[in-house]
C-alpha cells in the first residue's frame, strides 16, 4: 500500500492542481452531509448553498487527515495510516478516494450533474483519484485529475436544434476519450477567506438535483476565485461570498443550432437535422466569464439562508474585462452598442432549514435575459425566468445513523408566455451570443436541454453507507422547441402538410431503483432505471393513422443503470 500511494503521488506531482474539499464528483457525500445537517450532527450555520464545501474551515474539523476528510471530525472511518504523513516542516498529505463510475444508456442520453461526463449513447466510463496537500493553514494544494471514455453510439438525429447555443446531443460520431484537470486547485488561506486558481466544478444555489445558476453538469472550467470558506459571523448573521472569473470553451462540434426545413412538395417527407460533425473553431475558449455570489442567514431567524448570483459572459473581451466584468455596474448587458457582445444572467435563491423536524425547503429563481432598464423590469418581470423548488424531510428510525428521506423537486426550465412574442427560438442558457451559457457543449446549469421541465419524487432509506430507495420522475425536453419549431410536427404519412399533431411531446417517465451498500474501505452502489419514452424527438411512427385523439409516435421501454464505486485508502 506504501509503494502504491508513493506511484500514484508522484504521478499526479505533474498534473494540474487543486483543494481539500467535498468535490461534487463525491455525489454520495455532498448528499449525506446535507442530510446529517437535518438530523443536526452538522453546523446548522452553514448555507451549503455555494459548493464545495471546505471541510475544516467551514464545519471546524481541525485534525485534518487524520479522520475522513470527506465528511467531519465526528467520522469514525479513518484511512490507513500509510497514505498520511506529515514533515518536518509541516507538510502533510493524503490520498483522496478513488472514483469510479459507468453508465449505461439504452436509446438515448439519461444523466446530468456529471460533470466531464458528455451525452452518451451505450457505456461511458469515468475514473478520478487524487491526492491533497496542505502547508501549515495557509497554503492547499489538491490535485484531483479525470478521465473519461464513452461508446458515443448513434442515435436518430433530432428534427430540429436551439439556436444560440453551442449544446450538441452527441459529441461528434466516434467513441470520446479524454482526461481534465478535474476537482484540482492551488488555493491559499487567510483567516475565514481563500483565494487561488482551480479547475474545479462549482454548484451555487440549493437545489440537490441541479441549480438553475451553477451546477456540476459540465466539465469544470479554469478560473480564479476568492471566497469565504467558512460563514462570517457578525452582529447581525451569517455571511458566505464567492467570486469567480474564468473561461469558457467551445464543445468542439458543429452545427450549433439549426431550423426545421418545411417540406413543400408531396410526399412532405421531413428533413432532420444535420449530423453533428466536428468544428474548425476545436475546443477552444468562446468567452470569459465573471460571477459573483453571496448568501445571508439573519440572526433572528436560525435556518434561514436568502442569496443571489449574478454572471456577466462576455465574447471578444480582453482577460481584465472579461474576468472582473461582474463589477462594473455600469457596463451595457446587452449587444446592442457593447463591443464586447455582453450578456447577464442571474438567481435569487433561498433554503430553510428546519433541524427540529428534520426538515428543508428551498427554491431558486433565475432569469437569463438581462432587463434593459427599470420600465422593461416593470412591464415584463419574468421575461426569461425559470425556477426550480424542492422538499426534503427525513424520518429517524430505530438504530443509529437510520432514517428514512421523502425528497421531492421540482424543475421549470420553459419560460414563460411572453417568450412567443418577444423573444421566440432561446430562452435560459441561450442567448444571441451564439454560444449560450455553456462550458464545453454542456449548459453550466441543471444540465437538461433548455426549455425542459422535471418533477422529481422518491424515498429513500438510509443507514450509515447503506442506502435502498424508489423513485419517480418525469422529464419533458425542450418545451420551447415543441412551440418555437411548429412545423416539425407536420404529419408527412398523410398527404396533408397542414395536419399537426399537437400532442407529440418528447417526455420520459422514469422508475428509479438506488441501491448501495460499503465493505471496510469501499462504497458502491447502481441506479437502475426504467423509462417509458414517449414521443422520441417528436417524430410520427411511420405510416401512422390517428387513433381519434392523436397520431402514433415512437414510444419505447428502456432500461439505464448508472454504477458507482468509491475506494477510500
Amino acid at each position: 500500500m506504501r509503494k502504491l500511494a508513493l506511484i500514484l503521488f508522484l504521478v499526479l506531482m505533474i498534473s494540474p492542481v487543486g483543494a481539500q474539499t467535498v468535490s461534487l464528483d463525491l455525489h454520495y457525500f455532498n448528499d449525506f452531509l446535507r442530510d446529517q445537517q437535518l438530523l443536526g450532527n452538522v453546523d446548522s450555520g452553514i448555507s451549503l448553498m455555494i459548493k464545495p464545501v471546505h471541510i475544516p474551515n467551514a464545519l471546524g474539523n481541525k485534525a485534518v487527515f487524520t479522520g475522513d476528510s470527506t465528511l467531519w471530525q465526528r467520522e469514525s472511518t479513518k484511512y490507513a495510516a500509510a497514505s498520511a504523513q506529515k514533515s518536518e516542516k509541516g507538510l502533510s498529505w493524503q490520498l483522496l478516494p478513488l472514483h469510479f463510475r459507468a453508465q449505461y444508456n439504452t436509446i438515448h442520453n439519461y444523466g446530468w450533474q456529471n460533470g466531464a461526463m458528455i451525452p452518451n449513447r451505450s457505456w461511458q466510463y469515468y475514473a478520478s483519484a487524487g491526492v491533497v496537500l496542505k502547508k501549515g493553514n495557509w497554503l492547499e494544494m489538491q490535485l484531483r485529475p479525470e478521465v473519461i471514455y464513452a461508446r458515443n453510439e448513434s442515435y436518430t438525429n433530432p428534427p430540429v436544434r436551439h439556436k444560440g447555443i453551442d449544446m450538441p446531443e452527441r459529441m461528434g460520431t466516434m467513441p470520446v476519450t479524454e482526461a481534465f484537470a478535474g476537482q484540482s486547485y492551488l488555493k491559499f488561506h487567510f483567516r475565514g477567506f481563500s483565494a487561488g486558481v482551480s479547475t474545479e466544478n462549482l454548484q451555487w444555489g440549493p437545489a440537490r438535483q441541479g441549480s438553475i445558476f451553477l451546477s456540476p453538469s459540465a466539465p469544470g472550467f479554469l478560473h480564479l476565485t476568492i471566497h469565504t470558506n467558512r460563514p462570517l459571523k457578525t452582529r447581525i448573521g451569517h455571511f458566505e461570498a464567492q467570486f469567480v472569473g474564468g473561461r469558457l470553451r467551445y464543445s468542439g462540434f458543429f452545427p450549433y443550432g439549426t431550423d426545421w426545413i418545411v417540406p413543400t412538395e408531396p410526399p412532405f417527407e421531413p428533413v432532420r437535422a444535420a449530423e453533428i460533425t466536428p468544428s474548425p473553431l476545436g475546443n477552444g475558449e468562446h468567452s470569459k466569464v465573471s460571477m459573483l455570489t453571496g448568501t445571508y442567514m439573519p440572526k433572528w431567524v436560525p435556518g434561514l439562508f436568502v442569496g443571489g448570483a449574478f454572471g456577466v459572459q462576455s465574447r471578444n473581451a480582453p482577460w481584465p474585462v472579461g474576468l472582473f466584468a461582474v463589477f462594473a455596474p455600469g457596463t451595457e448587458r446587452t449587444n446592442i452598442g457593447n463591443p464586447f457582445s455582453q450578456n447577464g444572467v442571474m438567481s435569487l435563491f433561498a433554503r430553510y432549514l428546519l433541524p427540529a423536524v428534520n426538515m428543508e425547503i428551498y427554491g431558486e429563481l433565475g432569469r437569463e435575459d438581462w432587463f434593459r432598464d427599470l420600465q422593461d423590469l416593470a412591464t415584463d418581470p419574468a421575461h426569461t425566468t425559470v425556477y426550480v423548488w424542492g422538499i426534503n424531510k427525513l424520518f429517524p428510525l430505530p438504530g443509529k445513523a437510520h432514517y428514512l428521506r421523502f425528497e421531492t423537486e421540482f424543475t421549470q426550465l420553459m419560460p414563460p408566455i411572453t417568450q412567443l412574442s418577444r423573444a421566440p427560438g432561446y430562452g435560459f442558457y441561450t442567448h444571441s451570443n451564439g454560444v449560450g451559457w455553456t462550458h464545453r457543449g454542456q449548459n453550466l446549469g441543471v444540465g437538461l436541454p433548455p426549455g425542459s421541465n422535471r418533477q422529481q419524487m422518491g424515498l429513500l432509506w438510509n443507514k450509515g453507507y447503506h442506502r435502498l430507495g424508489l423513485s419517480f420522475e418525469r422529464i419533458e425536453y425542450a418545451q420551447d422547441l415543441f412551440y418555437f419549431r411548429m412545423p416539425f410536427l407536420l404529419n408527412p404519412n398523410i398527404g396533408n402538410p397542414l395536419a399537426m399533431d399537437h400532442t407529440k411531446r418528447f417526455v420520459d417517465l422514469v422508475t428509479k431503483l438506488r441501491m448501495q451498500t460499503a465493505w471496510k474501505g469501499l462504497i458502491v452502489g447502481a441506479d437502475a432505471m426504467v423509462l417509458r419514452t414517449l414521443n422520441f424527438q417528436w417524430v410520427y411512427l411511420e405510416r401512422s393513422q390517428p387513433d381519434g385523439f392523436r397520431y402514433p409516435g415512437y414510444n419505447y421501454w428502456s432500461v439505464n443503470a448508472h454504477l458507482y464505486m468509491y475506494y477510500r485508502f
